[in-house]
């Protein structure tokens, strides 16, 4: 009896050890473990305060149908910039004021608005949208930490721009995107790049010849620019430009002129470098010529640059115009899209920290619509924005690549 208990005792301490390093085996690594009733810290979101200030002419919008233009559009912008408060406001990253306010086409309402006590303290001003109420609002906001975003191209005589934020179309702006663009692609792949313009536009002419150069020089940085060619369509030496190109070398052409004649011309020199499959850029102005080429458009499969486009098609901007539809009843017009992209930039660029401008310059940023890459002009200290998509041509469809 006694031996039978010892071994009993035996086999329950053998067992107990098995268990217990089966146990052990078996064991989840150790978790963090929280005080009684404690929860994850929340995160506060960076709070941002906007004023909208735009023409809608909320008495008398019917008696003139300039202002009736204006107040439209900046209800439909309206609608974009609130479609994208509610989406980033969700995400519990940055948290919104927004303040709208009526300019009409009065200077002296935008003074007398950002000269309210409520208003001396905003982190951005969108609009005015008027050159006599541009020029009246930027020596205020200079004062300030207000940073001002003018959304739509015009030109301003105001040179002096620090804190300015501006869609106004820019030579800087332009071939430091282009460049960034063009080595992005093309840095790694040895192919020869040609920036053709035709100096037979006029002030537009010149405009691309500068950007071309500019181009060249940006490009300088990522690239051997060496194989860079600067071609004048409009030169007498150029008119048969592609017979001095050697068809073994791959190359990429950037049609830089919205002039039709000039553009087809050198679509038609390209199409006989076919079989060494070169790249085409074109403006999106061509795509409005009298006698559009759309064999030779999706033979050589040219892509088209623009500023600000909208596939309606595409899977993302579809969801967001159906999301745009069902908030306010209506289908959203270019300038919907306008205000959804500029708002996305603003608040994203303004969750990057207290030097949210600097820190957004000279980097990419794109969205459902289109989207930024601004960079400061040295001459006027304006910060503007050079982005453009990248759309494909096929099949007499434009589908939207970059």
């Amino acid at each position: 009896m006694k031996r039978k208990l010892i071994f009993i005792l035996c086999l329950s301490l053998w067992v107990f050890d098995a268990c217990l390093a089966q146990i052990e085996i078996e064991e989840k690594p150790i978790q963090e473990v929280y005080a009684p009733g404690a929860k994850p810290k929340a995160i506060k979101p960076k709070k941002i305060k906007v004023g909208l200030f735009l023409p809608f002419f909320k008495e008398g919008t019917d008696t003139n149908s300039l202002k009736h233009a204006f107040a439209l559009s900046s209800l439909d912008y309206l609608a974009g910039v609130k479609v994208a408060i509610d989406s980033l406001e969700k995400t519990n990253s940055v948290s919104v004021d927004l303040y709208v306010e009526d300019t009409e086409l009065d200077s002296s309402i935008v003074e007398g608005l950002l000269n309210r006590y409520q208003y001396r303290d905003l982190d951005v001003l969108i609009g005015p949208i008027f050159k006599s109420g541009v020029e009246m609002a930027i020596p205020i906001i200079q004062k300030r930490k207000t940073k001002m975003y003018l959304p739509f191209e015009k030109d301003f005589s105001s040179k002096r721009l620090n804190n300015v934020i501006s869609s106004q179309k820019n030579s800087i702006a332009f071939a430091n995107f282009f460049a960034f663009y063009f080595s992005k692609e093309y840095s790694t792949q040895g192919k020869k790049i040609v920036l053709i313009h035709s100096s037979k536009d006029g002030k537009a002419g010149k405009e691309s010849r500068e950007i071309d150069s500019l181009i060249k020089i940006n490009l300088a940085g990522a690239i051997d620019t060496s194989g860079v060619m600067l071609l004048d369509i409009a030169a007498k030496e150029n008119s048969n430009f592609a017979n001095r190109l050697k068809k073994s070398k791959s190359y990429v052409f950037f049609i830089n002129t919205k002039n039709n004649y000039y553009a087809n011309n050198a679509l038609g020199q390209i199409a006989k470098l076919i079989d060494s499959s070169p790249e085409v850029y074109c403006m999106e102005a061509i795509l409005e010529s009298e006698i559009p080429l759309f064999e030779l458009w999706d033979s050589l499969h040219v892509k088209f640059l623009s500023r600000f486009f909208v596939n309606y098609e595409e899977e993302r901007t579809g969801q967001l115009r159906k999301k745009i539809m069902e908030s306010y009843n209506e289908d959203p017009a270019e300038f919907t899209y306008k205000g959804y992209n500029d708002i996305m930039f603003l608040l994203n660029a303004f969750s990057s920290g207290e030097d949210w401008l600097t820190e957004s310059m000279n980097k990419e940023y794109v969205n459902e619509v289109s989207g930024f890459y601004f960079s400061q002009d040295p001459s006027s200290l304006g910060v503007f924005n050079g982005y453009h998509s990248v759309w494909r041509y096929d099949h007499l469809k434009l589908f939207r690549q970059y």
